[in-house]
């Protein structure tokens, strides 16, 4: 993509306020599981459950940027 092929849109900025917010639902609840699983297993939850919820939140992020972008160009497409 080149810079003035994507601008920043009200509908871009909506999605990708939408897809932040569930990205952190997502993350907090299964932070919570993972911790609750390490604490049964007597595993320090700072030492295992920090590095799967970073890859998660990675994950998510990239994944839900990619869903706004294509939203977002689907929206444009349609002229809505």
């Amino acid at each position: 993509l080149q810079g003035e092929e994507a601008p920043i849109t009200v509908a871009f900025t909506v999605c990708y306020l939408g897809a932040a917010v569930l990205q952190v639902a997502i993350l907090l609840y299964v932070a919570d599981l993972i911790v609750r699983l390490m604490w049964r297993r007597n595993l320090d939850p700072d030492n295992f459950s920090i590095p799967y919820l970073t890859a998660l939140g990675d994950l998510l992020g990239t994944g839900f940027l990619a869903l706004c972008f294509h939203c977002v160009s689907l929206v444009q497409s349609l002229g809505l």
